[in-house]
């Protein structure tokens, strides 16, 4: 049997020279189990992890890659919003924002943290009715009133707004009240502490000229009334040219533009002056008023400088509207029978108790009450000229037989009084000795128009200001 041969046993790390030597000690030894050599020294050991192999490197990189593609390619639900804990938004810092200003006062109580409860003060009520209404104590309110009488405080007036401040720290105390005595101010008073009062003014940031331009769709009130300003820019507009306008009986269509001076205070508040000039149309007449003032004239002039004020105002109410007019052939409102009364005046229907303005100067005739006239007074003007005021509720103080009136005085008050259907005046005019309709006197109350160097200053403010009311 022919002798086995002896395996050769190569080592992976060995070179080719180690591998020859170990056959030689293998063929010099009898054969026997392969005998393994002990490893190599730890330093080569070591270096021998150092070198990762390539397939590991490959596995490693499948991995890696792998996590990628899953971030990138698979959606990962995002959570639903409205389960998520409202987070606050950051505040700018303010000062009382109720207000819209920065009041150079704070007397401790962090004024961008305050709290404002607002109203406008009622006919009657006093400061101390509302402080009283908000649990203020009545010492507390005597001794700011007091300090506020000592320091001259300009006084509350009636639909002035006002302010009932609060703290976070003190929820159910107010720490100060402040009103507005008028646009441009307020007055603070300090209602936790010291008592204190403090006037603060508000900043001017822009004077300028206003326009406001107004088309009639029922009334001249009802297209002011919700408009910014239009009471106030109601009563400059009657104001200026009531003399020669019945604003009670402008028809749809009229339009009016008004130029006016407007002051704009810190806090986005715009306040109303002066009225410059009026362009106005009616029954598609054009014409103007122009505010005019030199050594020698004052007040609103037309086109071509005769005067808009006259001997008599237009209406004997500053507001209201004409409910019947002057008819010879109404039919009577009372008995309703289809019989003709004739109407010799106009009625102007307003809320009872209205003031009853007289339309000139002049002297009170009659002052009483008579059958279907009821309360009512009687003006004499001149020889020519006399007025009737019907159905009052009651006469002004002082108006009685031989007192002297002064054009615009209250001489009584709107009622139903006498033969009346509800709360009117009923305005007469007598010219000659005859009831005629005063809207239609053509030189109702005259003046006499600008002279002379007068005239010519005039022209030149005209001119000035037409290029700002053209636009009807």
């Amino acid at each position: 049997m022919a002798q086995r041969k002896k395996p050769k046993i190569v080592y992976i790390d060995q070179g080719a020279d180690e591998a020859e030597a170990v056959v030689e000690r293998q063929a010099k030894v009898p054969f026997a189990e392969p005998v393994v050599t002990a490893p190599k020294p730890p330093e080569q050991t070591s270096a021998r992890l150092k070198r990762p192999s390539i397939l590991m490197l490959m596995i490693a990189g499948v991995i890696v890659a792998s996590v990628c593609v899953a971030f990138v390619l698979i959606p990962v639900k995002q959570p639903d919003p409205s389960t998520l804990a409202p987070v606050e938004a950051v505040k700018p810092h303010k000062r009382i924002t109720c207000l819209g200003i920065v009041p150079n006062i704070d007397w401790g109580h962090g004024q961008d943290s305050l709290d404002c409860q607002t109203g406008a003060f009622e006919e009657g009520q006093t400061i101390g009715d509302v402080l009283t209404a908000h649990n203020v104590d009545y010492r507390q309110i005597l001794q700011v009133m007091d300090l506020a009488e000592r320091k001259q405080m300009p006084r509350i007036r009636l639909g002035s707004k006002y302010y009932v401040i609060y703290s976070p720290k003190i929820p159910q105390q107010p720490v100060m009240f402040v009103y507005e005595p008028d646009a441009a101010n307020y007055v603070f008073m300090n209602l936790d502490g010291p008592a204190a009062v403090h006037l603060h003014s508000r900043a001017v940031v822009a004077r300028q000229h206003g326009k406001t331009k107004v088309i009639i769709k029922t009334t001249l009130a009802d297209e002011m009334f919700n408009m910014e300003s239009g009471l106030t820019l109601a009563r400059k507009l009657e104001a200026a040219i009531k003399w020669k306008v019945d604003l009670f009986h402008v028809e749809e269509g009229d339009q009016f533009l008004l130029l006016y001076d407007e002051t704009e205070y810190e806090g986005d508040l715009h306040e109303v002056g002066d009225l410059q000039a009026v362009s106005y149309r009616l029954n598609g007449v054009q014409a103007y008023a122009f505010q005019f003032k030199d050594d020698y004239a004052s007040g609103f002039y037309d086109f071509d400088g005769r005067p808009m004020k006259s001997g008599f105002l237009m209406a004997p109410l500053e507001f209201g509207r004409i409910s019947s007019g002057y008819d010879v052939n109404r039919i009577d409102p009372i008995k309703r029978n289809g019989e003709i009364r004739a109407h010799l005046g106009t009625d102007y229907a307003a809320p009872l108790g209205t003031p009853i303005l007289a339309v000139g100067d002049g002297t009170v005739l009659n002052a009483e009450s008579k059958g279907g006239n009821g309360n009512y007074v009687k003006l004499f003007h001149s020889d020519s000229i006399q007025t009737q005021y019907l159905h009052m509720s009651a006469f002004a103080e002082g108006i009685a037989p031989g007192a002297a009136v002064r054009q615009g005085q209250v001489i009584g008050y709107v009622g139903s009084t006498g033969r009346s259907t509800g709360p009117h005046v009923c305005f007469r005019y007598w010219k000659n000795g005859v009831q005629v309709d005063h809207r239609k006197e053509t030189n109702f109350g005259v003046s006499v128009g600008l002279q002379g160097e007068s005239l010519d200053r005039f022209h030149l403010r005209r001119d000035s200001l037409m290029g700002l009311i053209t636009e009807i």
